[in-house]
């Protein structure tokens, strides 16, 4: 039994597929945008975004603990996490790690990190952007679909 869990074959495989295509439901573009708002943590620099979705009344919340402005002495600037919070049908919230992108001379370096969840891959980027009060964040929650599934 724990050998059919281990390689995703059936059932324990269709299920995952099943449930996470119950995660997707009410998520129908294919990237949603909110600007990251500090907050007050016991643990260090905190971040929340609320993302406004499709059906009514339903928002995801994604958190971000974790220094977004890097400092050249500090080692713990380095991890960044982030959790996605109000998706249906899952237990925790799904977390990942954050990872600096710098993808070319002509763009903005950012934050990227990413969850798959077999029917779709949830990939969240952070970007930096000036405003009025001084330098903000912009999350961006993109959901690419796996075709055929």
């Amino acid at each position: 039994m724990d050998n059919l869990i281990k390689t995703n074959e059936p059932p324990f495989g269709m299920l995952k597929r099943e449930s996470a295509a119950l995660i997707l439901q009410g998520l129908r573009r294919e990237a949603y945008a909110g600007v990251l708002k500090a907050r007050d943590s016991r643990v260090g620099e905190a971040y929340i975004c609320d993302l406004l979705l499709d059906g009514l009344g339903r928002k995801l919340e994604i958190r971000i603990y974790g220094c977004l402005t890097p400092h050249q002495s500090s080692r713990e600037s380095n991890l960044i996490t982030a959790a996605i919070h109000g998706l249906s049908f899952l237990l925790k919230p799904p977390r990942m790690e954050l990872r600096p992108f710098h993808p070319n001379e002509a763009e903005v370096p950012h934050l990227v990190g990413r969850i798959d969840f077999q029917v779709a891959i949830f990939r969240l980027s952070v970007l930096p952007y000036a405003s009025q009060g001084g330098p903000a964040w912009v999350c961006v929650l993109e959901i690419r679909r796996q075709e055929g599934r």
